[in-house]
């Protein structure tokens, strides 16, 4: 017998090892699959993993892991065999951590639902070709706000401002068109033009303890 030869003692049998399968969906019932192992012809019931982020369908085909007890797990997803939707599914809440950034591409679209949606970032940058908001009702808090655009239009059945101070200034002409205008000033009203022109058609009212003209 070579003297540096070693040998090693022969592993004792275990009643059950670990196997990898692979099988086809059959039906799926919340976390639980029921997966069609053809190899095998026969059919078993594995419980998706917890790490198995997309949600098994039926007709994919996936990894399934039978444990030492035992048990089938989905692993994976391998193949699926029509281009349809995948959803990526956890049991409670899901926290994505990007240090160096995130970034999100899609080629058609992107929706959001949700109860709640709250953002908290330093800086938010938004182009969009058309932006359209819709909702029962908007509430903005903040300390300045500045609106730069070309063209704005306000369509509305009700507004209303207060505010303690307010200035506005029209470089060129400013129209306004309504039924009823009504001026109201707890001290003083000033119009002050290079020309004033007031025409009415039934009557025109100067009311007041003096009235100086000239």
């Amino acid at each position: 017998m070579n003297p540096t030869s070693t040998s090693v003692p022969p592993r004792a049998p275990t009643a059950a090892e670990a196997r990898w399968l692979t099988g086809t969906v059959a039906h799926c019932d919340a976390d639980t699959c029921y997966v069609s192992l053809e190899r095998e012809g026969r059919a078993c019931e594995a419980r998706r993993a917890f790490g198995c982020l997309v949600a098994p369908a039926v007709g994919d085909l996936v990894a399934v892991l039978c444990d030492e007890h035992g048990q089938h797990h989905v692993i994976a997803v391998l193949h699926r065999p029509v281009e349809a939707e995948a959803t990526l599914s956890v049991p409670g809440r899901m926290v994505i951590e990007a240090p160096a950034g995130l970034a999100v591409r899609a080629g058609q679209g992107i929706e959001l639902q949700a109860d709640v949606l709250d953002g908290r970032v330093g800086e938010v940058r938004w182009w969009s070709r058309l932006m359209q908001l819709t909702g029962k009702e908007l509430l903005v808090r903040t300390g300045l706000a500045r609106l730069a655009c070309s063209v704005a239009d306000l369509v509305t059945q009700r507004s209303q401002v207060q505010a303690e101070r307010s200035y506005r200034t029209i470089a060129a002409t400013e129209h306004v068109r309504t039924r009823v205008l009504d001026v109201q000033a707890e001290q003083v009203v000033h119009l002050r033009a290079r020309h004033t022109l007031v025409t009415a058609q039934q009557l025109t009212k100067l009311d007041g303890a003096q009235v100086h003209v000239g």
